[in-house]
């Protein structure tokens, strides 16, 4: 029975780990960097093999065995030669650390299945069901019969033969399919959800590209006309000045369209950095004095203490200016807007407060859709790329307001985001 019982434990190992890895991160590794995918991949398969050494099964006649080969194996063969060696050399250092018997043979086995399976990696992928199979089961069966050869000729343990030599291969290449087939599902459902998420981006980049056309072609049919008057005579210096102004902001809002286009289109990070948000911030109020000195509104901020988050600063910058933004524009009076930077346990909120003209429940309900403002000229490209890149990041955003009263906007974001 307590050989049972370990034997289970060292199926429930090679099983679990994978599967709670996979269903813990979810749709976070979708936005895994392949390299780091690989790394926490390595070492999630190094450790089972590594559980498996922890809790062996005893036999009766003193002789010990455990499961850690299936994933070792399996682990190379879908990794290849450059991303294998970490699964090779933790589990042969904890094996070091164990002593005693057997870690010579150990030794021999682990680099042959590094010399050996690794070859196959390529190969693997183009074959179908039946064939990957076969190889998966010759190369069970061609290791369990090396691993019990040098056991018996290497570690002075007892002659053992007969039904335990046909149970131990059965068990290794049983559990070498069992496995194999949760990886296959680990492939696939990791290729679903990136088609999923391709597929969602295209068809947002359908929807919004007829109306980004549109809205590029009005700032620049402005400015042409404007720069046609130019052309000819008869203006003073003053109209010429004013003409040129109102060309170069109607330009520059072309520039803004496409770049919060272009951000719709990838949203994800990239170039990641230390971030000192408290600094950003800083920066915020200074670019957005004039802007702010136009419309007649203070620019408050609060944050103290220094905090740092790992994200693309290009893209945390885009989500502070189309909110300091916004919030401004919603003042066309005057008012104060206040901006405040906390760290809240695991996460840290940035909030944006004004005393504008507010919302109604319905227009709060719609922020952050496409093609949704409440700006006379807007397009809800802003507010919409805000969304995008903090949920990117693992955050949310939440949003109170009333009408005559002024919106509130947090931006809740996880302090290590994903890389």
């Amino acid at each position: 029975m307590a050989i049972l019982e370990d034997l289970l434990l060292n199926i429930f190992f090679i099983t679990f780990l994978p599967l709670l890895f996979v269903s813990t991160l979810g749709e976070k590794l979708t936005r895994l960097t392949p390299r780091n995918r690989t790394i926490i991949g390595n070492l999630v398969v190094a450790f089972s093999a590594i559980l498996c050494m922890m809790f062996p099964v005893h036999l009766v006649s003193g002789f010990i065995f455990d499961l850690r080969q299936i994933p070792i194996i399996l682990g190379c063969l879908y990794l290849g030669y450059k991303n294998s060696i970490i699964l090779i050399i933790l589990p042969l250092l904890f094996r070091f650390t164990l002593g005693g018997e057997g870690f010579q043979s150990y030794l021999l086995v682990s680099l042959s299945i590094y010399l050996v399976v690794p070859w196959f990696h390529h190969l693997f992928f183009k074959l179908g069901l039946t064939m990957k199979v076969i190889t998966i089961t010759g190369l069970s069966v061609f290791f369990s019969a090396m691993a019990l050869a040098l056991a018996k000729s290497i570690a002075t343990v007892p002659l053992i033969y007969g039904d335990f030599v046909y149970t131990f291969m059965g068990i290794q290449l049983s559990g070498m399919l069992l496995v194999s087939l949760i990886f296959e599902y680990i492939i696939k459902n990791m290729q679903l959800r990136e088609e999923l998420i391709k597929a969602a981006k295209l068809q947002t980049m359908a929807e919004m590209s007829a109306s980004v056309s549109h809205e590029i072609r009005n700032p620049l049919a402005v400015s042409r006309g404007f720069l046609q008057l130019l052309q000819e005579s008869g203006f003073d210096s003053e109209d010429r000045e004013r003409y040129i102004k109102i060309a170069i902001k109607e330009i520059d809002r072309a520039t803004e369209i496409i770049d919060d286009y272009l951000v719709l289109a990838n949203p994800y990070p990239e170039q990641k950095e230390s971030v000192n948000l408290t600094e950003e911030l800083h920066w915020l109020e200074e670019i957005l004095q004039p802007y702010s000195n136009m419309h007649s509104v203070l620019i408050r901020t609060e944050a103290h203490d220094s905090i740092l988050l790992d994200c693309e600063r290009r893209k945390i910058r885009q989500v502070f200016v189309n909110l300091g933004k916004n919030a401004i524009e919603s003042m066309p009076d005057g008012g104060t807007v206040f901006i405040g930077l906390t760290r809240k346990g695991n996460t840290i909120e940035i909030t944006f407060q004004d005393n504008g003209c507010g919302m109604d429940q319905n227009q709060l309900a719609r922020l952050g859709e496409p093609y949704f403002t409440t700006k006379t000229e807007g397009t809800g490209l802003g507010m919409m790329v805000v969304w995008r890149i903090v949920q990117s990041m693992g955050g949310k955003v939440q949003a109170t307001s009333q009408l005559g009263k002024g919106t509130d906007i947090t931006v809740i974001l996880p302090s290590q985001s994903v890389v």
